[in-house]
């Protein structure tokens, strides 16, 4: 049952990143650049974990050393992985917010 949970709490979190994003892009970003940072943040948000995960198959010792825990910390870092997009959308805001 905590599996259940857990990954249906990991899959939901770079769904919500995403939707995180474009609501970023629309409140933060000017005219012209909302459409552009709206997709990039969502693909993102979807992209990263995925890649995580890609990686995460083939690290046999890494599954061997975890046991048990190791369903756990992929899902936690696939979510967390999801968690770049909308940091960085922010970031890039406040870094470059004035300039044309």
């Amino acid at each position: 049952m905590a599996i259940t949970l857990a990954l249906l709490v990991g899959w939901a979190v770079p769904v919500l990143m995403a939707v995180a994003c474009v609501v970023i892009a629309r409140h933060f970003y000017p005219r012209g650049q909302r459409l552009w940072a709206g997709l990039a943040g969502s693909a993102a948000a979807i992209g990263l974990p995925v890649l995580v995960l890609i990686g995460l198959r083939g690290a046999d010792g890494l599954h061997a050393r975890l046991g048990e825990l190791g369903p756990f910390v992929a899902i936690v870092l696939f979510a967390a992985a999801s968690l770049v997009a909308p940091a960085a959308l922010l970031w890039i805001r406040i870094r470059y917010g004035n300039r044309p």
